[in-house]
């Protein structure tokens, strides 16, 4: 039977062996937490909740609510790119943690420093309530 490498442990098979990404490959683990005062922020507004450095590699968020959304919607990116980590989407259940993260933002690291955004989309937030997101980036 073949044995085959992983995208990350590749340099393992290669002659002379090579060594995989840091931040891929025994990396670790760093949590960016951010509390949101919900405040009727409107559609269109974001609200800055992590700044990441370069060379960290993104794993996956969770997103808690203690009051619905209704129909605004939230996404999680950067500038330019504002559903990066999670496409847009209404938050109705309370209470309980969502987790999110894009295939296509997993285990790449980034190449420079990034500030992570919500943007508020579709209807304004509500008036009031606490929103705390997580996000879990591996490093070197």
């Amino acid at each position: 039977m073949a044995q085959h490498y992983s995208d990350t442990m590749a340099p393992y098979g290669e002659l002379p062996p090579g060594f995989p990404n840091g931040a891929l490959a025994a990396g670790r683990v760093r949590a960016y937490t951010s509390v949101v005062t919900l405040a009727g922020q409107a559609s269109g507004d974001t609200i800055v909740i992590a700044r990441v450095p370069a060379s960290s590699a993104f794993l996956y968020g969770v997103l808690n609510t203690d009051t619905s959304t209704d129909t605004a919607t939230l996404a999680i990116g950067v500038a330019g790119t504002p559903a990066k980590y999670k496409v847009a989407a209404a938050h109705t259940e309370t209470n309980a943690p969502a987790i999110f993260g894009l295939n296509a933002a997993a285990a790449v690291p980034l190449e420079r420093d990034e500030e992570v955004i919500i943007t508020v989309g579709t209807a304004a937030l509500p008036a009031s309530g606490r929103l705390v997101v997580t996000l879990f980036f591996a490093n070197a």
